[in-house]
């Protein structure tokens, strides 16, 4: 179907580029094809075609930071997958919206949004899926400071990792492969502060991940310096020269995430101002680290699950 041949497509570009320079034109193919199916024959397919697009509509609007705006999104996605009949589509949709609500610090929600994902698909999810679950649990219950369920989840997901077959999940998580395992786990490491842990994981992120996934290779690069800052004994060098990496990557991305990412490093290696290399850095991200503010206020939504 060409609705889901575009939201790959597009899902491509955003990865590279970020959701600033395609949001637009996202945008504009949604409400192009929600009025198209309008007219035609209501489908299953399409309606989880419209649900694979409204969702990645949602997560653009959430890296634009537009919170509220990225909500709704959510909430329809979640609610075309169900007319869908596709449990995996809506259990994934849940877990995009634990991460939202992660980000914006509602750790509750984002905890029980999770656990939901898993429960509505638990029988039916590919492996492939399963570990894609598994991944945003991990990170609930890291941002909640709950090291042992941490541990167990990163533990169920590489028991579905061993359970998956290359091709048995949907085409929407296709995309996400080992390194993004080691990155997940390296970033909940960091969550919980055991930075010496993250580092090796991180470094596996490094050497694994796509070229074509700016945004994700960004975004680890910078946890990797965080990393190398936050040892008992900070490794500025190792840190300076992670952080440039991170720093180089987002120089072609538009994404409030990576933006704020290089913010928390910015604010980590101000502690070490005294360095000529960290003044140069600093001086070197400012432009990204300064890019304007968006608002990020949005309420907490229940959502029945």
């Amino acid at each position: 179907m060409m609705i889901r041949d575009m939201t790959d497509t597009f899902r491509k570009l955003d990865a590279r580029y970020g959701s600033g320079e395609i949001r637009g034109q996202v945008v504009a193919f949604l409400h192009d094809r929600a009025r198209t199916a309008l007219e035609a024959r209501h489908t299953p397919d399409l309606f989880g075609a419209l649900a694979e697009l409204t969702q990645f509509s949602g997560w653009l609007a959430q890296d634009c930071d537009r919170q509220s705006l990225a909500q709704r999104y959510y909430i329809q996605a979640l609610g075309l997958a169900e007319h869908a009949g596709d449990a995996m589509l809506a259990s994934r949709i849940l877990s995009v919206m634990s991460d939202q609500a992660g980000c914006l610090g509602q750790l509750r929600q984002s905890l029980a949004l999770a656990r939901a994902a898993l429960d509505r698909s638990r029988t039916v999810a590919s492996g492939s899926v399963q570990v894609m679950l598994h991944d945003r649990h991990a990170w609930a219950l890291a941002r909640n400071g709950d090291e042992a369920g941490c541990g167990k989840a990163l533990s169920a997901m590489d028991a579905a990792l061993d359970r998956a077959d290359g091709g048995d999940g949907p085409a929407w998580s296709a995309h996400y492969n080992e390194a993004d395992i080691a990155e997940c786990k390296g970033h909940c490491f960091m969550l919980l502060g055991r930075a010496r842990r993250a580092e090796p994981l991180l470094l596996e992120s490094r050497a694994r991940q796509l070229p074509s996934r700016t945004r994700t290779r960004s975004y680890a690069e910078a946890d990797l310096a965080l990393s190398y800052l936050r040892r008992s004994g900070p490794d500025v060098e190792a840190a300076l020269d992670a952080g440039r990496r991170a720093v180089d990557l987002a120089s072609t991305l538009d994404s409030v995430r990576i933006t704020e990412k290089l913010r928390e490093l910015d604010r980590e290696l101000s502690r070490h101002g005294g360095i000529v290399a960290v003044r140069e850095w600093r001086q070197h991200a400012a432009p990204l680290v300064a890019r304007p503010d968006r608002p990020t206020k949005v309420a907490a939504t229940a959502v029945s699950v």
